[in-house]
């Protein structure tokens, strides 16, 4: 099912497989594409707080604060959602915003954080630079402090737990704490 939403004043989409909103839009929410308008990337995520379980709007949530190219900025996200108090949305919004980490870099990065909070275990530092066991620095990995782990996806975009890796700047020697 797709949806979109047309402005106020203009007749919802009406077809097959397509669910048709129409909605007041400040302007400042429309992005004007090269062959159609569709809603800012923050609105987009908002609305998507109707549909999204928690877990994935976290997700979506996280991409737009992403470490390469960001499409928003936590900051522009608070102002965003302080504007919508009272919406529909609002609180799941408010929720995943207190989830979403800026700096990350994959889906399955957020999803394993989110699994290790779950667990009760405390949240990795997101992005740490790493060095393998021959003292190389390696990508830059979810690091979680309280033992010596670091995760990283696996070629088949699965985590897999890592052993011998270690924090920029720590010695193999150094306890992980």
């Amino acid at each position: 099912m797709v949806h979109l939403t047309s402005r106020d004043g203009a007749r919802a989409v009406r077809r097959k497989n397509v669910c048709g909103h129409r909605l007041p839009l400040p302007e400042e929410e429309i992005f004007e594409g090269r062959f159609v308008a569709c809603t800012s990337p923050l609105r987009t995520w908002f609305d998507l707080a109707g549909i999204l379980s928690l877990q994935d709007l976290v997700i979506a949530g996280d991409f737009l604060l992403r470490r390469r190219d960001p499409l928003s900025k936590t900051e522009a996200m608070d102002a965003f959602l302080a504007e919508k108090q009272g919406r529909a949305g609002y609180p799941k919004a408010m929720k995943a915003m207190a989830l979403i980490r800026a700096n990350t870099d994959s889906p399955k990065e957020t999803e394993l954080r989110l699994l290790l909070v779950a667990a009760g275990l405390p949240e990795p530092a997101i992005n740490v630079p790493m060095l393998d066991h021959q003292g190389t620095q390696g990508a830059n990995e979810p690091w979680l402090e309280v033992c010596p782990l670091a995760f990283e996806d696996s070629p088949l975009k699965t985590p897999s737990l890592i052993y011998q890796k270690r924090p920029l700047g720590r010695q193999p020697s150094d306890p992980f704490r």
